[in-house]
């Protein structure tokens, strides 16, 4: 139930973002208005001053001598104000990408300060526009503009107490369960305690045996199975490895509640996702398939684990980065298939070394052997596009049968199979450009 009280961490950012744009437009549109304020057949802003009758616009300053010091209040508290927002917004922007991938937790109270620091900022700002309009003896009255920016600071505090709500709510709840747990362990400790205490004086030999056990235990330990034994006889008594079961099984739940509090490592969009997909690009001409387990992925993963310095546990980040490299080699896979097989451009009619560098254009080195094994496959299967219009609809699972199909030619030890196989493809080339597919 925390965690979910967590995940609610992403929307709230997302929330806040919309809002610090929206606030961030309107902060420059209010500024550059010049409706705030109309009356005695003109109109100004806190920039500029219109009369009706000019085509041209005055500094406002200049034409208001006498609420100068409210205007030029008004108009820095407007400008803390866009800092602040676009600060506020660069933050979440932050954070959402940090939440996202796990690395962090508390945040709010950022967000809280933040919050209220704008809603008094802004209240400011409506307050000492009114005052320098009260000075001016009833002769403007406060424009549109004025009242548009007047729910800014109510927007901002809803904000503010939606975050505030959050946090408490997120802190009970977190707070209430570890507490429960701790509270459980206390009960079955009291518990266990008091069986022992009525088995004692219920059968006197336990009891005995109890006391004898203090000065004897560092000699001669009693075995569990021995007081169990002796309980058989009194069946009021309970069996005391139950209570002891129970606290070991406690602990259990604390542990994985703790390893399921503890962040969750993702490869995407952290310091090792370039260097571990550059190494995949290298590897997967040679490879084709992963192997399991990897022990050569793996090392170099613990090497630039070693050189980062990251804090996760070495097991989690392996985890993470053997995912990662399966999703890899899919999309891998699918690329080359997709190659192999397009319609566009027919790759039976490529000779060996071309074949090689357009299926392994974006990989390096391109591999020779897999591209005669590729090429060998796809003319025994009748994949290529000639052969298609001639053959029926393959069925199967390419990647699959293809492994099995490789697994054969590695098998064989002739040390002079690449040759042949070589010659075996160049001839099959010559052929198949040849050969009319009507």
């Amino acid at each position: 139930m925390c965690s979910k009280m967590e995940n609610r961490d992403v929307l709230y950012l997302l929330a806040v973002i919309v809002v610090c744009i929206l606030k961030i437009f309107f902060y420059v549109t209010i500024l550059l208005s010049n409706n705030w304020a109309e009356g005695n057949g003109s109109n100004f802003g806190v920039l500029k001053y219109c009369a009706h009758n000019e085509t041209s616009c005055q500094q406002v300053t200049d034409k208001l001598q006498v609420i100068k010091v409210q205007l030029n209040t008004t108009l820095a508290f407007i400008c803390i104000s866009i800092i602040l927002s676009s600060a506020w917004l660069i933050i979440s922007l932050v954070f959402c990408r940090k939440r996202l991938r796990k690395e962090m937790k508390g945040h709010k109270i950022i967000h809280i300060c933040t919050a209220m620091l704008l809603v008094l900022i802004e209240a400011a700002t409506m307050i000492a526009f009114a005052a320098g309009i009260d000075n001016l003896n009833d002769v403007y009255s406060l424009g549109w503009t004025f009242y548009c920016a007047v729910p800014l600071p109510v927007l901002t505090l809803c904000f503010w107490f939606l975050f505030r709500k959050s946090t408490i709510e997120s802190r009970r709840v977190c707070c209430w369960k570890s507490s429960a747990v701790e509270d459980s362990s206390d009960t079955l400790n009291e518990e266990s305690a008091g069986n022992r205490r009525s088995c004692s004086q219920g059968n006197p030999q336990i009891r005995e045996t109890q006391e004898s056990a203090g000065n004897q235990e560092s000699h001669n330990p009693r075995s569990p199975q021995g007081v169990n034994a002796e309980n058989d006889g009194n069946q009021q008594c309970p069996v005391l490895s139950d209570p002891q079961r129970s606290v070991q099984e406690l602990g259990d739940i604390r542990q994985r509640i703790r390893d399921n509090e503890e962040p969750r490592f993702i490869v995407e969009n952290s310091p090792l996702e370039a260097p571990i997909k550059k190494y995949l690009k290298k590897q997967f001409p040679k490879k084709i398939f992963l192997n399991e387990p990897d022990m050569e992925l793996e090392a170099k993963a613990i090497l630039l684990i070693q050189q980062l310095g990251f804090t996760y546990s070495r097991q989690e980040i392996l985890r993470s980065i053997n995912k990662y490299a399966s999703d890899i080699y899919v999309s891998f896979q699918h690329k080359i298939e997709s190659k192999l097989l397009s319609t566009k451009k027919d790759a039976g009619v490529l000779c060996i070394q071309d074949l090689g560098r357009y299926l392994f254009k974006k990989f390096t080195p391109e591999v020779e052997q897999t591209t005669l094994v590729l090429r060998a496959f796809c003319h025994k299967k009748k994949l290529l596009q000639k052969q298609k219009r001639l053959a029926e609809p393959y069925s199967g699972d390419f990647w699959s049968d293809f492994k099995v199909y490789r697994a054969k030619v590695e098998d064989d030890e002739d040390p002079l199979k690449w040759d042949r196989i070589r010659r075996r493809e160049e001839r099959r080339i010559d052929r198949y450009v040849n050969t009319d597919p009507t």
